[in-house]
């Protein structure tokens, strides 16, 4: 696998199966990994790639987080019609997933609410 990085903010920007010439400002380096290129940077000085940091993880991972629980809030949200009456079962279950950001383990270790029967 060749990956293709900036060399200015060694961001990786590209990755591909065969050698190539990689674009103006950009160098080429083969490797044997998969590089996930939107968090991962190589060191020409030391040849090495980093992966994003804590920060970074912690951020995408909270971002992940509340899509799931979007998605999860969207699949109740018939329920809520003005025509029905969902029961308080359904109503502190929806409470509970929008406090799911508000956990102490978020965005890393999350309690997911059980939907009711």
């Amino acid at each position: 696998m060749y990956i293709i990085y900036n060399n200015t903010t060694n961001k990786i920007v590209s990755w591909c199966n065969k050698s190539r010439t990689p674009p103006s400002g950009c160098s080429e380096i083969e490797t044997e990994n998969y590089i996930d290129k939107e968090h991962w940077y190589y060191d020409p000085s030391t040849n090495t790639f980093s992966g994003p940091t804590e920060a970074e993880q912690n951020e995408q991972s909270a971002i992940n987080a509340r899509n799931t629980r979007n998605e999860l809030l969207q699949q109740t949200d018939w329920r809520f019609r003005s025509d029905l009456t969902p029961s308080q079962a359904w109503v502190d279950y929806c409470q509970a997933l929008r406090d799911v950001p508000l956990q102490e383990g978020f965005p890393t270790n999350i309690t997911w609410p059980t939907p009711p029967e």
